[in-house]
């Protein structure tokens, strides 16, 4: 019918304009409820109907249970009024000591003692019956307690499990001891009978009074609605411990191994040392202005110390026995007297100049691995570069 009425609107408007897969939906969804609420519209039924039927049940025990009452409080007065007909026991006792001194042979007497002790076990049986209707009234008030208790437990809610409880616990149990109160339970009897028979008045009643149950059941229905379900829960349970998992992969992929970590650690602790020990040592050892390659390493050429870092750039190898040969007593004879007063006067501007004019027309190889001359620092003088300088 629902897709009946949406070809009829779309014939109309020429385009539907709701769409048609939300209303099937919607009518497959109205239909499920529909079906959810016969199911448990025929099971409270069914339940009610069991409830009657113990109810019934209950009520047939009660009616009989009154009966037999009554049959007993007929007996009982039976039973009084046999026992006022009756002779005392201190009577029987006396009588029966009457039997001593009599003559063995008197029959009469032998007749009349037989006669007591069937009058004494008659008044044992009377005493056992009594008994018994004593226990009969106790196990009375215990049913009347559990009936009460009953009417109460339907007050609130219709369960039939705790119905079945109740009535099979519903048990008449013996006792001994006399019970004076028949008329009491016999009205205790009566307010239970009228109890019941409100309880089946109000059952009997139309099912339009079970409007404040059905708002309680759509209330719940609404409620459960909201709630997740155990296999919701389930996924959700399964897709954390995915979760949990994949996270402590991913930081155990984030962290070294413990190998590395100590060899990282044990580098840096020697880059540490290195920084803090590297303004406390001198540069000796390391560096030198002529050095040379014998078959041990590198050395310095003055000292024999052997280098392990030079921090310049070595320059062209040339063998120890090629060098020029200084000697300066030669050199001070060539130029004759006067060679100190010479290097006095010199004027070093003249030899720069004249280093500046050759490094410009020929650069070697050697000279361009010098560092750049200091420029001056004081009107005419310059600072002198020292030897220490010109590394290789």
């Amino acid at each position: 019918m629902l897709k009946k009425l949406l070809s009829q609107i779309g014939n109309t408007s020429g385009t539907p304009s709701f769409p048609i897969e939300a209303f099937q939906d919607l009518e497959k969804k109205i239909l499920a409820v529909d079906s959810k609420h016969t199911t448990i519209e025929e099971h409270m039924n069914s339940k009610i109907h069991e409830l009657e039927g113990l109810i019934r049940s209950l009520r047939d025990n009660v009616h009989k249970n009154t009966e037999d009452i009554a049959h007993i409080k007929k007996t009982l007065a039976n039973i009084e009024d046999a026992l006022k007909a009756k002779v005392d026991v201190a009577d029987f006792e006396r009588f029966k000591n009457l039997r001593v001194p009599s003559e063995p042979g008197s029959g009469n007497v032998d007749h009349f003692v037989r006669m007591l002790e069937e009058m004494q076990k008659e008044i044992e049986g009377l005493k056992r019956k009594i008994g018994e209707i004593g226990g009969l009234s106790r196990s009375l008030e215990i049913l009347t307690k559990k009936v009460n208790d009953l009417e109460e437990k339907l007050r609130h809610k219709m369960d039939t499990n705790e119905v079945l409880s109740l009535i099979s616990g519903l048990k008449v149990t013996d006792g001994s001891g006399k019970d004076p109160n028949i008329p009491y339970i016999l009205k205790k009897l009566i307010e239970l009978e009228q109890k019941i028979e409100a309880i089946m008045k109000l059952l009997e009643k139309p099912q339009s009074d079970f409007s404040e149950l059905w708002s309680l059941y759509n209330d719940l229905r609404a409620l459960l609605d909201t709630k997740a379900s155990l296999a919701d829960l389930k996924s959700l349970e399964e897709r954390l411990q995915e979760k949990v998992i994949a996270v402590c992969e991913a930081m155990g992929n984030k962290f070294a191994d413990r190998a590395d970590t100590k060899k990282a650690l044990k580098y840096l602790e020697t880059l540490i040392r290195e920084y803090f020990e590297f303004g406390s040592k001198k540069p000796s050892g390391e560096d030198a202005m002529f050095a040379k390659k014998p078959l041990g390493g590198w050395s310095c050429a003055s000292c024999e110390t052997n280098l392990e870092k030079l921090k310049g750039i070595a320059a062209a190898y040339y063998s120890w026995n090629k060098m020029p040969y200084r000697d300066p007593n030669d050199r001070i004879a060539r130029a004759g007297p006067g060679f100190s007063r010479m290097l006095a006067t010199i004027q070093p501007d003249a030899l720069a100049s004249r280093v500046k004019t050759a490094t410009n027309k020929a650069p070697s190889q050697a000279e361009d691995d010098f560092p750049p001359e200091p420029k001056t620092t004081q009107g005419n003088k310059k600072i002198i570069r020292p030897m220490s300088a010109y590394h290789h």
